[in-house]
């Protein structure tokens, strides 16, 4: 698989023995568990061109219930037309729109784990667990929300258990199924983890921090990740605290997690740009420096818009040609896509709310 994958995107399987300038052998392997291609198996019989054009519809499907669902899960009760808005915003923003191009399986797994929540805030605590476990297709996306609510559900073992006997008896079920599919994958999966961490980018606070510097910030991050759901251990999940929570770390996932070019992953950001949007409603009540703050990720957040028809009216002014072989002008959307994460994390910490008030 991985020599046809490398063929598909290179015209020849990678070989740096003979071409110095080759990436790693293993670059662009299946390095998904091997458990994941319970979604893609039941296709595997069609023509691939139906099968990437089924997928295309069924991602973008998965992206528009992913904001239906952090819309119940935050408390917002919009009206039909705000509803279809937040669901169009939602599908052209950068992030989704390079999960759909590369038909990414993030897409699927932010729907995962936008059910998980909306289950646990239902009180269907067993839901949520298989759920929590399914997402793990794309561990990486998953690992700290998953810790901090099994660290919350073991912490209220009598009212919580279904949660973590759910996942983990769905986790072994996975594995077991993994494993009638190919013996000892876990251990063949562990060196492919190992070698996709020699050619993926770094995370989002090395590339911007530099390695010793961001790895240091990263470590800080999750250990106040697994604080912050320790102090959530006596929180009802119906409160928006808990929501805060979630949305934060979420947003420490995407900066200190992803790979830093794994933009197409970023849809787990949806719910802290979503709890952001309805502070915006409060903001004459905040500091003058939170409104600051306010006004500068919305400017972060609606740049790529704005820069994306900027560079669509400049086909108007010059040919076609040039603007798609101008690298400004392909990368001005992007410019605010870096920053955007660190700044939306900043302030949903500086509005988090203090007390167990409900969910409206």
């Amino acid at each position: 698989m991985t020599r046809l994958i490398q063929t598909g995107l290179f015209g020849r399987p990678l070989d740096p023995h003979h071409y110095t300038t080759d990436p790693p052998v293993t670059y662009r392997t299946f390095a998904y568990p091997v458990y994941a291609i319970l979604f893609l198996g039941p296709f595997v019989l069609f023509p691939f061109e139906y099968v990437r054009l089924f997928a295309a519809v069924v991602l973008a499907g998965a992206a528009g219930s992913s904001a239906l669902l952090w819309l119940h899960a935050v408390g917002l009760k919009l009206s039909t037309r705000k509803t279809v808005l937040v669901i169009l915003l939602a599908l052209s923003n950068y992030y989704v729109l390079e999960g759909l191009y590369a038909e990414q399986m993030g897409l699927l797994v932010g729907l995962l784990l936008a059910g998980a929540v909306v289950a646990i805030r239902k009180g269907k605590l067993g839901c949520a667990g298989i759920l929590l476990a399914l997402a793990t297709v794309k561990p990486q996306m998953c690992v700290l929300l998953t810790a901090g609510i099994l660290l919350w559900s073991v912490s209220s073992w009598r009212e919580r258990r279904a949660l973590t006997i759910s996942f983990l008896l769905s986790i072994a079920w996975l594995g077991l199924v993994g494993e009638c599919l190919h013996a000892g994958w876990l251990r063949d999966w562990e060196g492919v983890v190992r070698g996709y961490q020699g050619y993926a980018s770094v995370p989002l606070t090395e590339l911007i921090f530099h390695t010793w510097c961001g790895l240091l910030l990263s470590v800080a991050l999750w250990t106040g990740t697994l604080a912050l759901w320790w102090s959530l251990r006596r929180t009802e999940p119906r409160s928006l605290r808990f929501i805060y929570v979630v949305a934060i770390t979420l947003g420490i996932t995407v900066v200190s997690v992803l790979p830093g070019q794994a933009f197409y992953d970023h849809i787990i950001m949806m719910p802290g740009t979503l709890l952001l949007g309805a502070s915006l409603l409060k903001v004459h009540e905040r500091s003058y420096p939170t409104v600051i703050a306010f006004a500068l990720t919305s400017s972060l957040l609606l740049w790529q818009w704005v820069g994306a028809i900027v560079v669509a009216l400049s086909v108007l002014a010059f040919s076609e040609v040039k603007v798609r072989a101008s690298v400004f002008a392909l990368h001005l959307p992007l410019h605010t896509v870096i920053i955007f994460p660190f700044v939306m994390l900043t302030l949903l910490w500086l509005t988090r709310p203090k007390t167990d008030d409900p969910v409206p």
